[in-house]
C-alpha cells in the first residue's frame, strides 16, 4: 500500500513538472522580461541542489533580465526536475504574473472551441482597450469587422500581439461581457488542471469555486446599480426634456405678449 501511494505520488510529481515545464517554455520570453525576484529564486534553486557553479555568475549579472535569462540557461540543461521546480518557484515569488500565464496557456489551448463561442468580441475588445490591454487598430478592426466570427478572429489577432497580459485580460473580461461563457471556461480550467496534475482535484478548488460564486454576485450587483443609474438618468433626461418644453411653451407665450404691446403700440401711435 505505501509502495503504490509512494509511486502514485511520483507520478503527480512527474506531471506537475511536465506541466510547469509547458508552461515555462511557452512563456520564456515573457519570463525573461517580466520576473523581477531572480536572485531568491537562484538561491532557492542553489538550496535544492538544482543550480551549481552557474549561481554566481547568475545572481552576478547587473539585471534581472539577465538574470532570468541564466536561471532559465541552467534549469532548461538539467530537466524535467529542475524546470518543475522553477515552476513553483515562480508560482510563490511571482503568483499574478504566473495566474496570468495559465489564463493565457488555457485560453490558447482551447482556443478554436473559445472563438465559436465568443459571441460579444467587440464588448471584450472596449473593455480591453479601456484598460490598456489592446490598441486602438485592433479595437477598430474589429468593430468594423463584419459578422461574430470575423469579430472574434480579429480580437484573437490582436490578443496575440499583447501576449499574455493580454489573454489573461480577455478571460477576466469574460465574466463581465459574457458572464455564462465564464463560469463554464472556469470549470473546464479547473478540470483541465486536475487532468494535468493526474486526476486528483486541483488546490484551492472549493476556493475557487467560492470565489466564482463571489465574482458573479458582485457582477450581479453591480449590473443591478447600472440599472439603477441607468433609470435615474432617464428620469432626469425626463425632467430636463419636461422643463425645456415648458421654457419653449413660455417663449411663445412672451413672444406672444410681445407682439400683442407691439400692436397696442402701433395702434396709439395712429
Amino acid at each position: 500500500m505505501q509502495q503504490a501511494s509512494e509511486t502514485m505520488g511520483m507520478e503527480k510529481d512527474h506531471q506537475d513538472f511536465a506541466k510547469g515545464g509547458e508552461l515555462v517554455k511557452q512563456f520564456k520570453a515573457e519570463l525573461t522580461e517580466r520576473v523581477k525576484e531572480t536572485r531568491r529564486i537562484a538561491k532557492a534553486l542553489l538550496t535544492q541542489g538544482l543550480m551549481g557553479n552557474e549561481y554566481k555568475a547568475v545572481v552576478g549579472s547587473s539585471s534581472s533580465h539577465q538574470r532570468m535569462a541564466g536561471i532559465l540557461r541552467v534549469v532548461e540543461e538539467s530537466g524535467a526536475r529542475a524546470m518543475g521546480a522553477l515552476y513553483r518557484l515562480l508560482l510563490e515569488h511571482e503568483p499574478q504574473m504566473m495566474q496570468e500565464m495559465e489564463h493565457a496557456q488555457f485560453v490558447s489551448k482551447i482556443k478554436e472551441s473559445l472563438l465559436q463561442r465568443l459571441t460579444r468580441a467587440e464588448a471584450v475588445a472596449n473593455r480591453l482597450l479601456e484598460e490598456g490591454l489592446l490598441s486602438e487598430t485592433v479595437y477598430f478592426n474589429v468593430s468594423e469587422a463584419k459578422g461574430v466570427e470575423r469579430r472574434a478572429h480579429m480580437l484573437w489577432a490582436g490578443l496575440e500581439e499583447g501576449g499574455a497580459r493580454a489573454k489573461d485580460g480577455f478571460y477576466r473580461a469574460l465574466l463581465h461581457c459574457q458572464p455564462l461563457l465564464y463560469r463554464e471556461l472556469e470549470t473546464e480550467r479547473l478540470m483541465w488542471m486536475c487532468g494535468m496534475t493526474g486526476g486528483a482535484k486541483v488546490n484551492g478548488w472549493d476556493r475557487r469555486m467560492e470565489e466564482l460564486r463571489r465574482e458573479e454576485k458582485k457582477l450581479l450587483l453591480e449590473r443591478e446599480q447600472m440599472q439603477r443609474e441607468r433609470e435615474e438618468l432617464a428620469r432626469a433626461r425626463a425632467e430636463v426634456e419636461k422643463a425645456r418644453e415648458e421654457i419653449e411653451k413660455e417663449k411663445k407665450q412672451l413672444g406672444l405678449m410681445k407682439g400683442k404691446l407691439i400692436d397696442n403700440s402701433n395702434n396709439n401711435n395712429t
